[in-house]
């Protein structure tokens, strides 16, 4: 399958959101690959239901457009999930590297304009911080 052009997949010349050009290309491949690592794999639709369903938690606990939410993974598919899922719900997401020190972090969200409304992350490892 030959893949369309950036300028084809965006039509009009419009640049959209990259979540909207995610699920049309989800929409025209549901069942092909979209991301895989440490063992497991997503198809483009599984990654758009799952996607949905954290942007859908997200909003009923209050995102908002611009609410920022500090992302915590390691480079598993669970952390494409959680980018796509806090672009639908409006937000932005600041990914943070698990492997750094808690100071690390903190140094990293002060610098980036102060702390996330909320923090995303595969365990129970959450920053401390004064919200």
């Amino acid at each position: 399958m030959k893949r369309p052009s950036l300028e084809q997949d965006l039509g009009e010349g419009f640049a959209q959101p990259v979540h909207r050009s995610f699920e049309r290309w989800a929409a025209r491949s549901p069942e092909a690959p979209a991301v895989s690592g440490a063992g497991r794999s997503l198809s483009y639709g599984e990654l758009n239901r799952a996607a949905n369903r954290l942007a859908h938690l997200l909003l009923r606990q209050s995102l908002g457009l611009e609410g920022v939410v500090g992302t915590l993974f390691p480079r598993v598919p669970e952390s494409v999930v959680a980018a796509l899922a806090v672009l639908k719900a409006g937000g932005a997401y600041l990914p943070l590297d698990p492997a750094y020190p808690d100071d690390r972090l903190l140094f990293t969200l002060a610098d980036a304009g102060g702390f996330p409304r909320s923090q995303l992350a595969p365990s129970a490892r959450v920053l401390r911080t004064a919200w």
